[in-house]
């Protein structure tokens, strides 16, 4: 904890943006997970009230640290996105870059390339969906530890027709080309604080199909043009209801990613950056 603002008598506020106790296990395997959870929840809650307030992204990480213990004052400010990144065209000329046939049905998947991320569950379901469509492609943009193994399961299971790993794509210049140039975007995380990448792929139009879990339900509810369920199906049927989504909402894009397309459009307006910082500010923040 910082000394110099405590004897200055000033409040002392952080971010909480990362679900230690999910994480640590993928890193630590050789560590007991009951413990490793146990000092993550230690740790977290000494850590925030030792603070004046928190701010967290998510309903579901105020909730998660309340059942901590956490009882400094937590104050929900999702984090916003510049919305004109994502508002652009490009379809044809990504697809031409990286060598995919223009009329070809693309799944995306932007993020971390990390065991958290649950992006083996994406190959599941990919490999059901070759099955009515075998043209499906997914494309895989970031770079992670995670990334090794993932090829290795490609190949194995002979995928490597039907996934794309295209690596780093700078936000600005490649990226929201590439959210253009899909049909469909896909997520699997259950570790989720907020899932900034679920706003990206809505800003561009892009319909989204995600695991409901944690910070994904703040995003993703049905009151947003999304479907959801409460039960809690095994891994199996999980992946070929996610393949039969996908699936449905490839055959009905026809040339551009246009299912559902004004309304995810209207729902991200809420999440520009300058309304996050008007929240936090408290007062209207103007923007171009």
């Amino acid at each position: 904890m910082p000394a110099t603002p405590r004897r200055a008598g000033l409040p002392v506020i952080a971010t909480y943006h990362t679900l230690f106790k999910e994480y640590l296990q993928h890193y630590a395997p050789f560590v007991p997970a009951a413990w490793l959870r146990s000092m993550a929840r230690r740790f977290s809650r000494a850590q925030c009230n030792a603070l004046n307030a928190v701010i967290v992204p998510s309903q579901a990480i105020h909730q998660r640290l309340s059942d901590y213990g956490v009882t400094s004052p937590l104050h929900i400010l999702p984090t916003g996105i510049p919305l004109g990144y994502f508002a652009g065209s490009g379809r044809q000329a990504f697809r031409q870059r990286h060598g995919i046939d223009q009329q070809r049905p693309v799944a995306l998947y932007v993020g971390r390339v990390a065991q958290e991320k649950n992006i083996g569950f994406l190959l599941d379901a990919v490999d059901l969906a070759r099955q009515a469509l075998p043209a499906m492609l997914l494309l895989i943009a970031g770079e992670g530890p995670a990334l090794g193994s993932l090829r290795a399961s490609v190949a194995r299971r002979g995928l490597s027709a039907n996934v794309q790993f295209l690596g780093y794509l700078d936000r600005r210049s490649e990226l929201p080309y590439c959210y253009a140039a899909a049909d469909v975007f896909v997520f699997a995380s259950r570790t989720e604080t907020q899932g900034l990448v679920l706003l990206e792929a809505m800003a561009a139009g892009l319909p989204v199909v995600a695991l409901a879990a944690m910070g994904t339900i703040d995003i993703l509810g049905a009151a947003r043009w999304c479907r959801k369920t409460t039960r809690q199906p095994s891994r199996g049927s999980s992946a070929r209801s996610c393949a039969t989504t996908i699936c449905a909402v490839v055959w009905r894009a026809t040339g551009v990613p246009t299912p559902a397309n004004g309304r995810t459009r209207r729902w991200r307006e809420g999440w520009p950056s300058y309304t996050a910082a008007s929240s936090i500010s408290g007062r209207s923040v103007g923007h171009d």
